[in-house]
């Protein structure tokens, strides 16, 4: 009995042994593919490298710079972008606390019975503080405003006036093209349409000159014959022409 027990022992151990080899050989053999595939990664990285560093080598330097000019100019332009970020969330801070609802919260939160008096004036200043601050921003407002209705307003008279010297020159030059229709319809438009006319088209009568420096031509009344004599007048006229003559020669003979 003894010995097929130690017999059983000794198979049972040799199982055990022979289970142990299996293993060992399986990782044996696992190792030996990881080693392999572990060397051809290797190759293929030392491939890679190569060809990189051939690239590197044929690159130009002024490609070079030029990509670290970009890469120091991104990376500055990044700084800057950040920076500017830190100071709008410090801005955004700032306003959220000074403004009003920022203000009412505080107050709700704070437990007035529990501070001291010298906590009391120190946040009753900076109420008056916080109070003096938005008023003079408000008269800041209103001051720009003010500035914006006034130069809201002085441009806007100034629209006005070019919109009415518009009108005023649109009128005129519809009554010009009114008044050239009325001459090109006319039995004389032929003579109208000489360029000697032409350019007094837009003058009125009675504003047209022969001398520009004797003003325009007056109208004077004209009489086109004269009145007839009488008979008696005419012989009354006879005699004084005698007696004038008489009297010079007297005066000769003298």
């Amino acid at each position: 009995m003894y010995s097929r027990r130690q017999n059983k022992s000794v198979g049972s151990k040799a199982t055990d042994a022979g289970k142990d080899v299996e293993t060992l050989r399986s990782e044996i053999e696992n190792e030996q593919r990881m080693t392999e595939m572990l060397d051809l990664s290797i190759e293929e990285l030392q491939k890679t490298i190569d060809a990189l560093e051939q690239q590197v080598d044929h690159t130009d330097i002024a490609d070079e710079d030029e990509w670290k000019v970009r890469y120091y100019t991104q990376v500055e332009v990044n700084e800057q972008l950040e920076r500017q970020r830190d100071w709008l969330m410090e801005r955004v801070e700032a306003a959220r606390n000074q403004s009003q609802e920022g203000v009412s919260a505080l107050l709700a939160e704070l437990d007035l019975d529990s501070l001291t008096e010298s906590q009391l004036l120190r946040y009753l200043k900076q109420l008056e503080k916080d109070r003096n601050s938005l008023y003079n921003e408000l008269r800041d407002k209103e001051w720009k405003l003010d500035q914006e209705s006034k130069t809201f307003h002085k441009y806007n008279d100034t629209r006005k006036a070019y919109m009415t010297e518009i009108t005023e020159a649109m009128l005129n030059l519809e009554a010009m093209k009114s008044r050239l229709r009325m001459f090109e319809g006319s039995e004389n438009g032929s003579i109208a349409k000489c360029p000697r006319h032409l350019k007094y088209l837009n003058i009125l009568p009675d504003q047209r000159v022969i001398d520009p420096r004797k003003g325009p031509i007056k109208k004077t009344a004209a009489v086109r014959s004269l009145p007839k004599l009488n008979t008696a007048d005419k012989d009354f006229n006879d005699d004084d022409d005698d007696l004038l003559d008489k009297q010079s020669k007297k005066s000769a003979e003298f």
